[in-house]
């Protein structure tokens, strides 16, 4: 299993609209083959951060979403949200 982790910083005044955006991308990231969990967190201390968590039974699955349309698409939403560019980690257990 491989896990993904990925950090986003989102405008103060898009926050709203991005949590509404992300639960319904959420429900198309977990429904993606090989998607095994998938966690949509806020950070504590400040309210435009956010980061999703997930596992994947490949590295060659996550290889197939990130050439998908539904990431593409979702790539090119983002635009809109972010402060600054995303931070994301492939790492898996030791």
């Amino acid at each position: 299993m491989i896990t993904r982790i990925v950090k986003m910083s989102i405008k103060k005044d898009k926050v709203a609209d991005f949590i509404k955006y992300f639960e319904i991308f959420n429900e198309k990231i977990k429904k993606f083959d090989g998607c095994e969990h998938h966690d949509f967190l806020e950070d504590k201390n400040a309210q435009n951060i956010f980061f999703t968590y997930t596992t994947w039974k490949t590295e060659r699955q996550i290889e197939r979403y990130r050439r998908s349309e539904t990431h593409r698409l979702h790539k090119e939403k983002m635009q809109e949200f972010y402060n600054k560019e995303d931070t994301a980690w492939t790492v898996e257990k030791m």
